[in-house]
């Protein structure tokens, strides 16, 4: 969407020489969204979340700063991360964690999975949204 602002967070680690990322969209309330594949060579970032239909893929332009392009689904939009040293408070009174479901013929759907800490909790609430048919 033209002129709208959307805060996104990637939390990029490594682990016995792997990387893994977790992403946060604040303005969602989404955190802690696993993703699927992080690579980094010859200055190249890419961060995939083939669950969400995203990619992220830049260039590093010095020590704080990639440039790149973040796609999800058909829409492409110029992003440029840039380093933050420090912890971002994106504490919930809930747990989020992205799913998927595939089924028989190979679709997918996403979604959110959203949970209270507190437990027990003896409701529960299913929202469909979307734009497709």
């Amino acid at each position: 969407m033209q002129g709208t602002s959307l805060r996104v967070v990637f939390h990029i680690e490594e682990a016995d020489g792997k990387l893994a990322t977790k992403m946060d969209s604040s303005d969602q309330g989404a955190s802690n969204i696993a993703t699927s594949e992080t690579t980094f060579s010859d200055n190249q970032l890419m961060i995939k979340a083939t669950q969400l239909g995203m990619a992220y893929k830049g260039m590093l332009e010095n020590d704080s700063t990639v440039v790149g392009t973040f796609t999800q689904g058909s829409m492409a939009m110029h992003l440029t991360l840039t380093k933050r040293e420090g912890k971002i408070k994106t504490e919930f009174p809930y747990q989020q964690e992205g799913v998927y479901f595939t089924n028989l013929e190979g679709s997918q759907l996403v979604g959110t999975l959203t949970i209270p800490k507190k437990k027990p909790f003896k409701k529960a609430v299913v929202l469909i949204s979307g734009s497709g048919p």
